[in-house]
């Protein structure tokens, strides 16, 4: 069974679906970077993890100390690959340093972008990080467009339909309208 080291920032209820579906098919561990946000109703805190193991690193100081927590699981690195969720965060930002230091193999997962204007400045700090995964997941179109324009390259980038609602909810809502 592959091993996957997953990183995002706190354990949203949809993203805990996914991660449970992906927990069955894969040995995952998911590091998020805090347990909660603070515009997030506290419930969130609370989640069924049964099809994966998790790290919750340094809720409250997310910047200063959280990559020190991680850096012993990445030097521990057994994983077939690294997903990266929030290219945007620090902590995932001097993963994807050390990964392309030590040569590891990563993903890069979007479940949205949007080309926009921006400075220049910008867009080369974006393309920095994003350029140079080995995989990119994308939630269609629009995201595919994102990641190529940030220096992606089309023959890595997989899509796949997303959607947060389970399908049983689709058909239990769908059957009753028969």
């Amino acid at each position: 069974m592959k091993r996957i080291l997953y990183l995002t920032n706190i354990p949203a209820p949809y993203t805990v679906d996914f991660f449970n579906e992906l927990g069955k098919k894969f040995d995952l561990t998911v590091v998020f970077e805090a347990k909660n946000a603070v515009e997030r109703d506290s419930s969130w805190e609370k989640f069924d993890a049964s099809n994966f193991k998790y790290i919750v690193i340094n809720a409250d100081d997310r910047l200063k100390n959280s990559f020190k927590v991680l850096l012993p699981v990445l030097e521990k690195y057994n994983y077939d690959l690294c997903i990266i969720g929030n290219y945007a965060s620090i902590v995932e930002q001097k993963t994807i340093l050390w990964l392309r230091r030590n040569k590891k193999a990563y993903a890069i997962h979007a479940d949205g972008g949007m080309v926009s204007k921006e400075p220049f400045l910008k867009y080369l700090v974006k393309r920095f990080f994003l350029k140079g995964a080995n995989i990119y997941f994308s939630s269609g179109k629009i995201t595919t467009d994102y990641f190529i324009h940030y220096g992606a390259n089309r023959q890595n980038i997989h899509q796949y339909p997303f959607s947060s609602v389970p399908e049983k909810k689709i058909r239990k809502k769908y059957d009753k309208k028969i």
